[in-house]
């Protein structure tokens, strides 16, 4: 989900959202950087958005992205590392 500065809606309307979602069973949720999509002018949800959703209904990533997470040092034990949102891990 994602709405554009103009239209009536706003953060905790995603967020709630995003909650219903997983609780319903969906796997995918779209992120960007921070929530803003700067070049298209509209807000949606952030990458933390979607690991603090995951920590709040005990969810995991799919087993081969947690493992992807947990070989680049991003995730352990089913949670974040201080590495998480450093770029420098893809230079």
């Amino acid at each position: 989900r994602c709405y554009s500065n103009h239209a009536d809606a706003d953060q905790n309307l995603n967020e709630n959202l995003m909650i219903l979602l997983a609780t319903a069973g969906c796997n995918y949720i779209m992120g960007m950087p921070l929530g803003d999509d700067i070049m298209l002018n509209y807000q949606t949800t952030a990458f933390h958005d979607t690991a603090t959703v995951r920590q709040l209904l005990n969810l995991r990533p799919s087993p081969e992205f947690e493992r992807w997470l947990e070989t680049m040092g991003i995730m352990a034990n089913g949670r974040l590392t201080k590495r998480a949102g450093d770029p420098s891990l893809f230079f």
